[in-house]
């Protein structure tokens, strides 16, 4: 909307998807060149396909994620024997596992039910599920929706649990192939990260254009303790590291994937020094 893509030189077009999965099967089936997601996607498609890298973070959202519960539930030990909402196999799983070792809470004694984000409010509402761990606008959606009869017990950064990263990845031999493109992409979303920090309400408008179900007032909420400036940190390799060893747990990939052939920074390193942290 910005003209950004074009200013660089980049002929992009933007396509959004229901799940992270997709957009990365999509960039490995060569039909997308770059995608923004968190850790899981990420993690399962390198392990599929090594040809698949991150060259940096789009967006940091430590309390978007936020633990719902009927309002009974007050304490870890309250989820004992309850049904809870999660995507299995993503970064709410995550969360949960996170919640219930950290507090003592033997996971086998939950039980998880799969949901999509969307159905967890109306199943919440009703008692269906007695909680769920995912990221704005359902949070508060919930708490419009069913009142006193449920409530936020903290987002996952607040519980010691997690900080949302939005990872770019990108097909290593296309990277290769056409280095400037990604340099100019990473330009253009450099910018673009810019301009919602100086200009947010803007950005707000900009954004519900793309996405007509959600409106600027309900963006706002969603956003604002995002970060959208273009980096690639110590901590956001923690973050990729702690979620994988989370995941070879689970049975999902056999091992932690090798960082140093996994991420390039190179290309983010060219566009903006400062982004990159020493060592990376």
């Amino acid at each position: 909307a910005l003209g950004l893509y074009k200013k660089y030189g980049v002929d992009a077009e933007l396509k959004l998807f229901s799940r992270g999965g997709e957009a990365l099967d999509a960039l490995m089936a060569g039909e997308m060149q770059a995608t923004s997601n968190a850790e899981y996607p990420n993690i399962l498609a390198i392990d599929k396909n090594p040809e698949v890298i991150i060259v940096g973070v789009s967006c940091v959202a430590p309390h978007t994620m936020k633990l719902t519960a009927r309002a009974e539930l007050k304490k870890p030990e309250d989820f004992i024997g309850k049904k809870i909402g999660s995507a299995l196999g993503s970064v709410t799983d995550y969360c949960f596992d996170k919640y219930f070792e950290k507090n003592g809470v033997d996971r086998s004694k939950v039980t998880y039910v799969n949901v999509a984000a969307p159905e967890s409010v109306p199943l919440l509402d009703k008692g269906d599920i007695s909680a769920f761990f995912f990221w704005e606008p359902w949070p508060s959606k919930a708490v419009e929706v069913s009142g006193n009869k449920v409530h936020i017990l903290g987002s996952s950064a607040q519980l010691g649990l997690y900080a949302a990263k939005l990872f770019i990845a990108v097909p290593k031999a296309y990277a290769e192939k056409n280095p400037e493109t990604i340099k100019n992409f990473l330009k253009a979303l450099t910018e673009a990260g810019e301009y919602c920090h100086q200009n947010p309400q803007e950005a707000y408008k900009l954004v519900a254009r793309k996405i007509p179900t959600l409106t600027p007032e309900t963006i706002a909420k969603m956003t604002v303790d995002f970060s959208h400036r273009v980096r690639f940190l110590k901590e956001d390799l923690k973050n990729l590291d702690d979620v994988a060893t989370w995941v070879v747990s689970k049975g999902k990939v056999k091992k932690v994937p090798d960082w140093k052939k996994a991420a390039d920074t190179t290309y983010l390193k060219a566009v903006n020094p400062k982004a990159v942290a020493p060592g990376l």
